[in-house]
């Protein structure tokens, strides 16, 4: 693992940032100023028509890699492996994604309090809905794991295979809450955009701290 390179183009994740901003604010207003409802319903009722036994077990499987218990020592372990390889820059955006990341989420959650959808097939939830944390986090350990792949991954295939599976457990993942009915669709969405936002934030971050140095 060698690369003594910037993080990244640090224009690209400014625009990255405001983009993904933008988009959170407009799932924002669209569920709490204009109370549109009908995708969230909508989604909703189309997975439960087809629901069944098997893609239930299935979706619990697949939600648990975005859950803390998962995620908390996955993180830990890729900030530990970055310090091993002598990439300060990377696990230090790591850690402010992670550590920061997880203090965002459940300020919003607090701040925003939006009720879960009835009947969830998951039990002990009592924390809001709005946006999913499963989305959100996930898209920050998985896509920094996706951001590695394209810095440090010289074979293309590898690279091409590596991105499309991450790519695929953050949808994965996404899809999950709303099987699960434990989300709505603007919950998962605006988890994402908020995940891509602070991403950006934590790269740039790591990288201003470190060009001082």
């Amino acid at each position: 693992m060698k690369s003594t390179n910037p993080i990244g183009n640090t224009q690209f994740f400014v625009r990255f940032f405001i983009a993904s901003l933008f988009v959170f604010v407009i799932i924002y207003l669209m569920v709490f100023v204009v109370r549109y409802k009908w995708i969230d319903d909508w989604v909703l009722a189309s997975v439960n028509q087809t629901a069944n036994t098997t893609i239930t077990h299935f979706m619990r499987f697949i939600t648990f890699y975005g859950n803390h218990s998962f995620l908390v020592p996955a993180n830990l372990l890729m900030i530990v492996v970055l310090l091993y390889y002598k990439q300060k820059k990377w696990a230090t955006a790591n850690a402010i994604a992670a550590l920061a990341g997880v203090g965002l989420m459940s300020m919003l959650k607090k701040i925003l309090a939006r009720p879960r959808p009835s009947h969830p097939l998951v039990e002990g939830i009592s924390n809001f809905s709005f946006p999913s944390g499963h989305a959100m986090m996930s898209l920050l350990f998985y896509g920094m794991l996706i951001l590695l792949c394209l810095q440090f991954l010289n074979n293309k295939a590898y690279k091409t295979v590596a991105i499309f599976l991450l790519v695929t457990i953050i949808l994965l993942i996404g899809f999950s809450r709303l099987w699960l009915r434990v989300h709505f669709i603007t919950d998962v969405l605006a988890g994402y955009a908020i995940g891509l936002c602070w991403l950006s934030v934590s790269l740039l971050l790591s990288e201003k701290i470190w060009s001082r140095k």
